[in-house]
């Protein structure tokens, strides 16, 4: 069972992974549909339709290529977070090192 402060910094580090990493595939797949769009579109019937199934279909592989990139984004939004409220600060007094608190994200970041 995890403690609340491990519920606290998970839920803290997941809504800002959720934002960027949503963030980061979409500038991504902008940038893929440049690239790809005269082609999709010039050999369709119902464009929209063929759009929407390249973006099905590509999201998937741009998320996990961009995804250790929008961890590192995340994680580093989180701690500015922690640090501009003092919360990082209430934590080190109370006797929470840096490194406890980075295992305290763990199970987080392993699944």
């Amino acid at each position: 069972m995890p403690t609340v402060l491990t519920r606290y910094v998970m839920r803290f580090l997941g809504l800002r992974l959720a934002v960027i990493s949503f963030a980061v595939l979409a500038f991504a797949l902008l940038f893929d549909l440049l690239d790809a769009s005269g082609d999709i579109v010039g050999k369709s019937q119902a464009p929209v339709r063929d759009l929407l199934t390249y973006i099905g279909l590509r999201a998937p592989s741009l998320l996990s290529e961009m995804f250790g990139f929008a961890t590192l984004l995340a994680a580093l939004f989180a701690v500015a977070d922690l640090l501009r409220h003092r919360e990082l600060i209430a934590l080190w007094t109370a006797g929470i090192s840096s490194a406890k608190l980075a295992l305290r994200a763990l199970p987080f970041v392993l699944t």
